[in-house]
Formats: structure tokens, C-alpha cells, sequence
């Protein structure tokens, strides 16, 4: 077959694409970067999380996403939705119960799946506003350390149509590769960091506090954050996320 001028260009091009691509490949190799994350399994299933009678706090309901498509889209079979009572807390209060919804992904690079920011705009609210909380929290090397998360506050499309704003926060933490991040920025950086990490791991704690009748304030969350969610999440820390070391 003969060769015209821009077949051997082509050809040229493609040899230099590919020697460029071989080259890159050893580079990466010698210096030991994983491009492609591994998956590495929890310590222990979350299911197995135990927070009954830890300062009053009873696990009322579990449960799990029946409809097999919404599961698919999730994204993850590692993960709960649970019920929480604060038996301890006045019938009245607006904190007494707590729904409480941890995500556990693994092997992904720089995907960071399902806020609240998205999932309750899709069911119908709007974001007004973001605020931060703090947890005050105890280290596998039992140092104590001061975490923030993020506070979305929301309103629903039908109340503000209807009957006047009525906002609610709904809360969250992200743990990216043994570091904590309040948001997505910060758990981007946190995996765009991690070159020579063989493996990679994505957690999210979300959860909401409301009484019967009434929507809990920021300063309200704030105190039952720091009474059930710290010990969540020290005891995630402790005994189900892993060890990258």
C-alpha cells in the first residue's frame, strides 16, 4: 500500500503519542504513583455500629432501601439508615429523635457521591443558607481534637409558597483517606493529594435532629451533635473505618 504525506503523519503522530504514553507510564511507575485506587474493605460492616444506651441513645428503626434501582444509584450497599430516640430528652424537645444516614465508599479516585445539597434539592428544597458546627472529638491516640461539619439549612418549595418559611439543617461530616473534611472541596483536595496512596476511601455521616412538633435551632444541634455524634463517630473511627498505614 502506498503512503501518501498525511498517512505518514498520522503514523509519525501515533508512534509519538505512544512512545510519550510508554514514557509516562514509567515515570509513574518509578516514583510509585497509583493512578488507579484500590478498594479496601471496612473493619467492620456498619450494621455492626453499637450506640444503644451510650447517653440514652436507643436505635428505633433500621432500615434499608427497598427499591433496587435507588439502591443501584446510591452507589454502595455499605451503608445505614437509622432511627434514633434520645430517651433521656423531654417528650417536647426538639432534638429528642435523630435520623441518622452513613455511606461507606471504596476504590474511587476523585468521585465524591451524594450530599445533601443534592439529594434534598431533589426531593423538593431549596439550600438557604450553610452554616458550621463543631464537634469536640477523642482520636484513635486518644488526642483530643476539634472537628467542624457542615450545617445545611433548607426550606421547603411548598412551604414557601404556602405557608411561610419553615427552614431545617440537616448535617453532615465526610472522612476521605483518614482525614475529615466539612465539604466537597475539601474532600477533593484531600484525594487529589493522595499520589502515592494505593487505595482509597470515601465516608459520609449525615444526620438530622427534630421533635415532634418543632424544628431544632443551630445552637440546639449543636448540644445534641456533640452528646450522639461524637461517640458515632469516634466509635466509626475506632472500630469500622480502615487503617491506610
Amino acid at each position: 500500500m502506498k503512503l501518501n504525506k498525511s498517512n505518514v503523519v498520522f503514523l509519525l503522530l501515533v508512534i509519538i503519542l505512544g512512545g510519550l504514553a510508554a514514557g509516562k507510564r514509567i515515570i509513574i511507575d518509578n516514583l510509585g504513583i497509583y493512578l488507579q485506587k484500590q478498594p479496601i474493605e471496612l473493619k467492620n460492616s456498619l450494621d455492626e455500629l453499637n450506640i444503644d444506651g451510650k447517653k440514652g441513645y436507643v436505635v428505633r428503626k433500621k432500615r434499608k432501601i427497598e427499591n433496587k434501582e435507588i439502591e443501584k444509584e446510591l452507589g454502595t450497599t455499605d451503608y445505614i439508615i437509622w432511627e434514633i430516640e434520645n430517651t433521656e430528652a423531654p417528650s417536647d424537645s426538639p432534638t429528642k429523635f435523630c435520623s441518622l444516614f452513613i455511606t461507606y465508599y471504596t476504590g474511587i479516585n476523585d468521585r465524591i457521591p451524594h450530599v445533601p445539597e443534592e439529594c434534598y434539592f431533589g426531593a423538593g428544597n431549596v439550600v438557604k443558607g450553610y452554616r458550621e458546627g463543631q464537634l469536640n472529638l477523642l482520636s484513635s491516640d486518644q488526642q483530643n481534637t476539634s472537628q467542624s461539619y457542615r450545617m445545611v439549612e433548607f426550606v421547603s418549595k411548598a412551604d414557601s409558597i404556602w405557608r411561610g418559611s419553615k427552614p431545617f439543617y440537616v448535617c453532615y461530616l465526610l472522612k476521605v483517606n483518614g482525614e475529615f473534611a466539612s465539604n466537597r472541596t475539601e474532600a477533593r483536595n484531600i484525594m487529589a493529594t493522595n499520589l502515592f496512596g494505593k487505595y482509597s476511601y470515601f465516608a459520609k455521616i449525615e444526620w438530622r435532629f427534630n421533635g415532634k412538633s418543632s424544628h431544632p435551632t443551630k445552637s440546639e444541634i449543636d448540644k445534641a451533635s456533640q452528646g450522639l455524634m461524637s461517640f458515632v463517630v469516634e466509635e466509626l473511627d475506632k472500630n469500622h473505618w480502615p487503617d491506610l498505614d
